[in-house]
């Protein structure tokens, strides 16, 4: 059985890829900062080493005895992280390829990377910029590798859910453009295939196609709120998220990718089989202040 390296383990994505591969049986390595994140996926792995992907000479041990590399590492798109004011190019881009760098070294089999999927215009966002230079650099490597494209996870989604349940709806541009998002257990199922397949990119989506209007009234009616999301034009979003670039480049890029996002299309191909309004209703009821 192939001897497995996950990084980004303990996130929101590479948590179920951990539990996916466990489930499989593979032999399982992680790589963490602290032994005190490990707690949340502790029993799932064989072998952990304390590093980090932006310092090269703590990945060394890391690959080393390796078959396959699986990256879900890169800049979370949580608020509550925001305090780490480095950008999306430092940690997506350079930290990924500091692993790739070392990985090749170690003459790794095959490198799994979680992407995004390409739609037209996307590209305008500095978040997909640093997932795409990296992603370029992973098949100009000359290793094998397959690149997972999803469209959106839900936990991107909670957002409008916490925010409903203050009563609050709310949809930058006009709402009419769609999207199907994705569970990240569905999307780590997609990357554990990608083990063996011989496909170099994979495009996967959710059941259900929603326009952003369509989300914001779901977490709304879930929450028990009657009432329509009002809109905010995106012209005036782009003033306010220009005013935030010098205070904090990291929530600057991020709200430019929202801007960005509100305006496309973004649905793959049907691939996932868990519903965005079954995921809303399960963290509703798990809140803890939820009566």
């Amino acid at each position: 059985m192939k001897r497995i390296l996950v990084l980004g383990a303990t996130g929101g994505l590479g948590r179920f890829v951990v539990q996916e591969l466990r489930e499989k049986g593979y032999w399982i390595r992680v790589i963490s900062r602290s032994n005190a994140k490990l707690k949340v996926i502790s029993d799932l792995f064989d072998d952990a080493v304390l590093g980090d992907i932006m310092d090269p000479n703590s990945i060394i041990p890391a690959v080393t005895g390796i078959d396959i590399v699986i990256s879900c590492a890169g800049a979370s798109l949580n608020l509550k992280d925001f305090r780490d004011k480095r950008t999306f190019e430092e940690i997506n881009f350079q930290g990924n390829l500091n692993v790739l760098n070392a990985a090749i070294n170690a003459k790794v089999q095959k490198f799994i990377y979680t992407s995004f999927l390409r739609v037209k215009g996307i590209q305008d966002a500095e978040y997909i910029k640093s997932h795409e230079r990296f992603s370029q650099a992973v098949m100009e490597s000359g290793i094998d590798y397959a690149i997972v494209r999803p469209t959106a996870f839900f936990s991107i989604l909670l957002e409008f859910l916490h925010l409903a349940r203050k009563g609050i709806g709310f949809v930058i541009g006009n709402g009419k453009p769609r999207i199907n998002p994705i569970h990240e257990k569905d999307v780590a199922k997609a990357v554990i295939e990608a083990i063996d397949t011989d496909l170099k990119e994979i495009n996967i989506g959710g059941p259900d196609i929603f326009t952003r209007d369509e989300i914001t009234e779901l977490a709304l009616r879930i929450s028990g709120i009657n009432k329509k999301p009002f809109h905010i034009p995106i012209f005036l979003n782009r003033i306010f998220v220009q005013l935030i670039r010098p205070i904090n480049p990291r929530i600057f890029q991020f709200m430019q990718f929202g801007n960005v996002v509100h305006t496309l299309d973004i649905i793959g191909p049907k691939y996932g089989t868990l519903k965005l309004e079954d995921y809303f209703k399960e963290e509703l009821n798990e809140s803890p202040d939820h009566t």
